[in-house]
């Protein structure tokens, strides 16, 4: 993106110029992500693998099919329900197959992004669920929409959500230094300490694929002090904000603040 917004911009007509200045002058808290405003840290045109030759030849257009919605029915049949629409969707000239995240949510309706453990695609009980399936639903029937999708030559593509986890097992100790909710740059408070959400054990799991367990050392920002019973926006004390983000809420690196599911904080 930095190096896209350091390349000439062609003239626009008037209705794109009137549509680009509403987009400048968008403010934070404007409940938009788009807004045109420069990063702190720009890299290279060099770094960009967007600037190709002019002599490449352009790949192949494809179609390629968002194979869900926010809304789709919380039943643990999508997976089914895509298997079965292969046929016909590679009749169709259907390339690719964008899926929805299929690790395990934090809440047993959650979408996959309230992730809670990456290496759960729908094989073990969390919390005392009787499901053990996601929404979507299982991974043995995850695996065999892959198979079939590879017969019907239709690529998955797999929304993975890396950058935050909520569902915590249990909370830590941990210093931290209160921010501006709306300006995240700004600290409104000296290092202090607060207990946060950042414990994951995955116990059902119990170590298989992976035996990482989470803790504060792997979060930058949490959003809940369980000890004083606040919310707000917390940096973790010897952490610092990525920069090439944008600057929505003075940095965007901070995303998920305020959004909860039964309560549960969120972390990135």
């Amino acid at each position: 993106m930095s190096a896209f917004l350091s390349l000439p911009s062609p003239p626009l007509p008037p209705s794109l110029q009137a549509v680009r200045a509403a987009a400048l002058r968008q403010e934070p808290l404007s409940g938009h992500s788009t807004n045109i405003r420069p990063l702190r840290t720009r890299l290279p045109a060099s770094h960009s693998p967007l600037l190709v030759p002019d002599d490449t030849p352009c790949p192949p257009n494809e179609t390629m099919l968002q194979a869900f919605e926010w809304y789709v029915p919380p039943d643990g049949l999508h997976w089914r329900r895509l298997r079965s629409a292969l046929p016909l969707l590679s009749f169709l000239g259907v390339k690719k197959m964008w899926i929805p995240p299929a690790c395990k949510a934090a809440e047993e309706k959650g979408n996959g992004y309230d992730v809670y453990d990456l290496w759960d695609l729908g094989e073990f009980g969390i919390k005392g669920r009787a499901n053990k399936g996601t929404k979507w639903g299982t991974r043995d029937e995850l695996v065999d929409l892959g198979k079939r999708a590879e017969r019907y030559r239709v690529k998955l593509v797999f929304d993975a959500v890396l950058n935050h986890k909520t569902g915590a097992d249990w909370c830590e100790t941990v210093k931290a230094r209160r921010v501006d909710g709306k300006d995240r740059v700004r600290v409104v408070g000296g290092a202090r300490e607060i207990e946060a959400w950042t414990g994951f054990g995955f116990e059902g799991r119990a170590g298989r694929y992976s035996a990482m367990r989470w803790g504060p050392q792997h979060f930058t920002g949490v959003d809940y002090d369980h000890r004083m019973r606040e919310h707000g926006v917390w940096k973790l004390e010897g952490k610092e904000w990525a920069e090439d983000v944008d600057e929505e809420l003075g940095n965007y690196d901070f995303l998920c603040v305020w959004l909860f599911l039964s309560r549960v904080p969120w972390y990135v």
